[in-house]
């Protein structure tokens, strides 16, 4: 007997005694248990069908109870002491559940329209393969299923092309679909190319073989698609595969991305670690191995600490890098996320307070720190130079902090400035590297027209004033 055959015959012995000690053992306990379930609790049968008729009967009781969270694999009821409540709940490691296997997944499916109200289906570990899944996919139109998954469910790829004919018709927003090692990346580039037909969201492709055909359908679907986030854990790009992805990830609605264990070489790697200014992503988890070079750290850190990097989440793994560049990555991920805190912290303050007034000894620093700088703006003098330069808080100018704030297009906001020549001068002292503020990109406005409209009140007061004297 080889190892892999004596491995799976321990695991299926191991799950059956785990089985046996955690399944409610008879038909009537597990229907005893649905009717006393609530619409929040999440059901796990613990229990092997044996017909048609008993899967029926189950349905038929959760539909009654009203359950929204229906799953068949090995689990712990989220309710139960030793579940986890975090966010990767459903996509944690599988147990197998060799006590759902074909039979079961296709009674399920033929049967699916007796729980047309529930919301998450969870099949995960369980031996569903292509043809039931077909079949799930295809039932799934009839159901309010927002949430499907289909990890390790035995998934070559066949399946690949029962995707453009049935998920447009689903009502689907989440897809977990990963650890199917006999699902190719054809049949994951077909997934993906249908993306912009659903309503899909969150895509978790977690251990799958997605390579670069998936990454060319990447590139061309992520713009039109709804997706906003996406796991890609483990996958395997080339260089070319890269590009293509990073290329529908700049004109994607992506905020949410992992890019976890990634297989690539270090030329590919800073394909994305060179683009994360160009970016709109989140947050972000992506592992740096330690044999990539010290220059690619340096390279890495410098993009991270960006004035333009969107992170707010960043999650580099460098466990195994050397202390020295370990350190590069970690200190330029917490100068980002105090970046963020100080920004985000701003901005929730400024729309706590929009439509208030200000104490009037209150300085402009301060007005922009507590979410008040536009009012305090509107009831004072336009603005100059030295004020920006030299309004300080705790040594802090007034454009200081604007600048750590991306308040910018508050301060240089026209309505602020008479003098076009003053105005020319508060912006020579903003660092290139943060005009971008005000480059007139992604809706941001443009500097050069907002420069035109203060020089041209600046003509028309002139103008008023001449006429004033003659």
């Amino acid at each position: 007997m080889n190892i892999r055959r004596f491995a799976l015959k321990w695991l299926k012995a191991f799950t059956e005694i785990m089985m046996a000690q955690l399944s409610d053992l008879t038909f009537d306990k597990m229907m005893a248990r649905i009717a006393d379930m609530k619409p929040e609790d999440v059901f796990y049968p613990r229990y092997e069908f044996k017909s048609e008729e008993e899967v029926k009967s189950a349905l038929i009781a959760l539909n009654k109870a009203g359950v929204k969270t229906v799953g068949f694999s090995n689990k712990e009821p989220l309710n139960s002491a030793t579940a986890s409540e975090s966010e990767d709940y459903f996509v944690s490691v599988h147990q197998m559940n060799f006590a759902f296997g074909e039979k079961q997944a296709k009674w399920v499916a033929d049967n699916l329209n007796l729980i047309p109200d529930v919301e998450t289906l969870d099949f995960s570990g369980c031996k569903v393969g292509d043809e039931n899944a077909a079949l799930l996919l295809k039932a799934l139109q009839n159901t309010n299923v927002t949430d499907l998954h289909l990890e390790n469910t035995y998934l070559t790829s066949q399946i690949g092309s029962a995707f453009k004919d049935t998920l447009p018709r689903t009502k689907l927003k989440k897809l977990s679909i990963g650890n199917n090692y006999s699902m190719k990346d054809d049949a994951y580039a077909q997934l993906v190319a249908v993306l912009p037909e659903t309503k899909i969201e969150t895509l978790n492709l977690s251990k799958g073989n997605v390579a670069d055909k998936s990454a060319a359908a990447f590139e061309k679907v992520l713009p039109e698609s709804s997706l906003t986030s996406l796991n890609i854990n483990s996958a395997g790009f080339s260089k070319d595969g890269m590009t293509a992805f990073v290329n529908g990830l700049k004109k994607s609605k992506l905020t949410d991305l992992n890019m976890s264990q990634m297989r690539h070489t270090e030329q590919t790697a800073a394909i994305l670690t060179d683009a994360l200014p160009e970016l709109h992503v989140k947050k972000l988890r992506y592992d740096i191995w330690h044999t990539y070079s010290d220059e690619f750290y340096d390279k890495a850190a410098k993009s991270i600490r960006d004035p333009r990097c969107r992170l707010e989440q960043p999650f580099f793994g460098v466990s195994y890098a050397s202390p020295q560049n370990a350190q590069k990555i970690n200190s330029a991920c917490e100068f980002l996320k105090s970046n963020v805190a100080y920004r985000l912290a701003i901005a929730q303050k400024t729309k706590a307070n929009a439509g208030k007034e200000p104490p009037e000894e209150m300085g402009l620093v301060d007005a922009l720190e507590n979410g008040f700088i536009e009012q305090a703006l509107n009831r004072r003098p336009p603005l100059s130079s030295a004020v920006c330069m030299t309004e300080e808080k705790d040594g802090v100018s007034l454009l200081s902090a604007a600048i750590r704030a991306e308040r910018l297009d508050t301060l240089f906001s026209s309505k602020n400035w008479n003098n076009a020549k003053e105005f020319a001068a508060a912006w020579d002292h903003v660092p290139p590297e943060h005009r971008w503020q005000l480059d007139g990109k992604d809706g941001r406005p443009s500097f050069p027209k907002i420069k035109n409209e203060v020089m041209k009140k600046a003509v028309l007061s002139a103008v008023r004033k001449n006429n004033v004297r003659n």
